[in-house]
């Protein structure tokens, strides 16, 4: 029943989502998304997590434009800042939206956030390697060297990047739970099978009295 539940908002989105008609954007896009054959080969969760990828980018942007005003550095510590603040913005929205149904909370949240960064940096190691390598192909004509061949090799290294990055994030940082903690999550902080197994062995107790003169007798049945 659990399995069924994930697996119904992974494909619906949350509840806010599953308006009639199609009342939210997103809700609109997710219903015209999952009526398309590329539905069955990339998840909607993907498809959140680049919506939240183009999202760190205006971050990114927005942030760099004030740290120029306020700090009045303009070398690479600016970018480096930018960046960061976006990767947290990503990794508060992919926390709360994109992996909803393994939401970090707690000491969880703030832990997840290294394990994130590290992932990211692989992605961003794995894009700048495949950008070096697909450069330095030489063809007939010569290497590529045009503006519009290098930002070509470099979307289809952000496109492989970007794909590594959700699975590393997807296995790591919000891995799926085992089973017996997704019944722990479920039936609280009590372990999985603790609170009916006490209750069936209570019913399967059963006492029987009998009136002596001398008293009472109690006799429990073996379990």
């Amino acid at each position: 029943m659990r399995n069924a539940e994930v697996q119904s908002d992974l494909i619906t989105g949350p509840e806010s989502e599953r308006k009639p008609g199609g009342a939210s954007m997103w809700g609109s896009i997710q219903q015209k998304w999952n009526r398309s054959p590329l539905s069955k080969k990339i998840s909607t969760r993907f498809l959140k997590f680049l919506v939240v990828g183009g999202s760190g980018v205006f971050v990114n942007l927005a942030a760099m434009a004030l740290l120029l005003r306020l700090l009045g550095l303009k070398d690479w510590r600016v970018s480096a800042m930018a960046s960061v603040i976006a990767a947290f913005s990503n990794y508060l929205l992919n926390n709360h939206w994109t992996f909803r149904d393994r939401r970090r909370t707690g000491r969880a949240l703030s832990g997840g956030i290294f394990l994130y960064l590290i992932m990211s940096g692989v992605g961003i190691a794995v894009t700048a390697a495949i950008y070096a390598g697909l450069s330095r192909i030489r063809f007939a004509s010569g290497p590529m060297t045009s503006y519009i061949q290098l930002m070509g090799i470099q979307l289809i290294a952000i496109s492989a990047g970007t794909y590594l990055n959700y699975v590393l994030n997807n296995s790591f940082t919000w891995r799926e739970p085992a089973p017996m903690d997704r019944d722990r999550s479920v039936s609280g902080s009590i372990p999985a099978g603790t609170l009916s197994g006490s209750v069936n062995a209570d019913s399967r107790k059963r006492t029987l009295k009998s009136c002596t003169p001398s008293g009472t007798t109690a006799m429990v049945l073996p379990e």
